[in-house]
């Protein structure tokens, strides 16, 4: 039997739970020799998992296997300012090992288990640049990757040389190959004082020196409570791993989602209005930028859910109120729900490489998922009316059609480009295979 070949059909799905499957075989590579073989030798195609922490049917198969990135998950090595580390590890795990010599990697999403290989083939932001100006996600710490194409070739993929392969790898969801190992940049563990403010939304969403402010720090909006907190960050410096690693971090089910879920829906609005403003942190407090990495328990107990577009970040001001008014006059939209904006820097993509900002409604209680699907099919057209850009692993029911109404020529050639590297859909997921119009199934 091949390394990682199981001989039973074995369950698979995400971390929320929404996408389940049964496959017949899940290969579980523990050398980048092992996967390069495992792709190659595919009759079939292939799932690449990594955390599994998509909450889109990225997760579900396309065929009757799929590839379990998780071994691949050594620190290879360390170098002055960088770490090379295995596809399959997670901002997690690097994560803890870089703080031990009190380094971090500029930018990461705040969930801190997908993988290293999954937050460098799909867009993914976070609030990274409080602590780090101009820092993105993970794939913006990319110095190199060593990446397996869809026939098993290893390709090295260099920042500089190889620009528009990394470019269109950042968007692929892993159908441009599977991210092996990546070198990605160091830096000194960053901090910074942090403190936080209410404010009414009504006097925010017309107040551009406030839109400023709220772009430049961690920005909640409560649509339906009509507030908004401000997450500020001040006297930005270095730091010192004192502490242990995991008492630094916290876990999603914060007080407000415990109270949110605790109260009646009748009560929720009122109750939770007076509670935000109780709970924030009006005390300056010391803290690391590791400090907003938030692990997720895997038994169902932390349900999240959230609904990601980026617009340029010049659309900013005229499209939030906006969305703030269809959150707050839709009926299925949760009373304790918020909004998170996230500012993300240009890099080097192939769809979306100008400065942008994602503005996220987020879900706490699994009791409303009926209404929060109404409320997700609603705010789908209405933000794609708007000219939004999806993140495919962040949004479900995009189709080929929505993407070529978003990007137009850009979304044909990048559909090409994937579709010449793998041009039998190897690797993949069924919703890929609908977004770039291979299915059959455009509903």
């Amino acid at each position: 039997m091949a390394p990682g070949l199981g001989g039973r059909p074995e369950r698979i799905g995400n971390w929320l739970g929404n996408v389940v499957a049964e496959v017949d075989a899940v290969l579980r590579p523990r050398s980048v020799t092992e996967l390069q073989e495992m792709i190659a030798g595919a009759r079939d195609r292939l799932l690449v998992m990594g955390g599994r922490m998509s909450k889109t049917a990225l997760m579900d198969p396309p065929g009757r296997r799929a590839l379990d990135m998780r071994g691949l998950n050594a620190i290879v090595e360390y170098g002055p300012d960088s770490v090379t580390v295995g596809g399959g590890i997670t901002v997690f795990e690097l994560s803890r090992a870089l703080y031990a010599k009190g380094l971090q990697i500029p930018g990461f999403t705040i969930t801190a288990d997908p993988s290293v290989g999954g937050s460098i083939t799909a867009p993914t932001k976070g609030a990274n640049h409080p602590f780090n100006p101009g820092a993105n996600g993970v794939s913006g710490a990319v110095i190199s990757a060593r990446v397996v194409r869809p026939d098993g070739e290893l390709v090295d993929l260099r920042e500089g040389r190889d620009t528009a392969a990394l470019a269109l790898l950042r968007d692929s969801y892993s159908a441009a190959g599977v991210v092996a190992e990546a070198t990605l940049r160091t830096r000194s563990l960053a901090s910074a004082d942090v403190h936080e403010e209410v404010l009414p939304l009504p006097r925010f969403l017309e107040d551009t020196d406030q839109h400023r402010r709220a772009l430049e720090q961690r920005t909640l909006v409560f649509p339906k409570l009509g507030l908004l907190v401000m997450r500020v960050h001040e006297n930005r410096r270095p730091a010192e791993p004192a502490a242990p690693f995991e008492s630094l971090l916290t876990g999603p089910n914060t007080p407000y989602v415990r109270l949110a879920r605790a109260l009646p829906r009748a009560a929720r609005a009122g109750v939770l209005r007076a509670a935000v403003r109780l709970g924030i942190d009006r005390k300056t407090r010391h803290r690391l930028h590791v400090q907003n990495l938030t692990p997720y328990p895997r038994d169902g107990s932390a349900y999240l859910d959230f609904i990601t577009w980026s617009l340029p970040i010049g659309r900013f001001a005229d499209a939030l109120p906006r969305i703030v008014t269809f959150c707050r006059t839709h009926p299925d939209y949760p009373a304790e729900s918020l909004i998170e904006i996230f500012r993300t820097f240009p890099e080097n993509r192939f769809l979306d490489a100008d400065e942008r900002v994602a503005i996220d409604p987020v879900s706490f209680d699994r009791r409303e998922g009926p209404r929060w699907e109404r409320f997700y099919r609603d705010y789908n057209r209405m933000i794609l009316e708007l000219g939004a850009s999806p993140f495919l692993n962040q949004t479900r029911y995009i189709t080929a059609g929505d993407m070529r109404a978003v990007y137009g020529a850009r979304y044909d050639a990048w559909r090409d480009a994937l579709l010449q590297i793998d041009p039998t859909r190897k690797l993949g997921s069924r919703y890929l295979d609908r977004v770039l119009g291979t299915a059959g199934d455009e509903r």
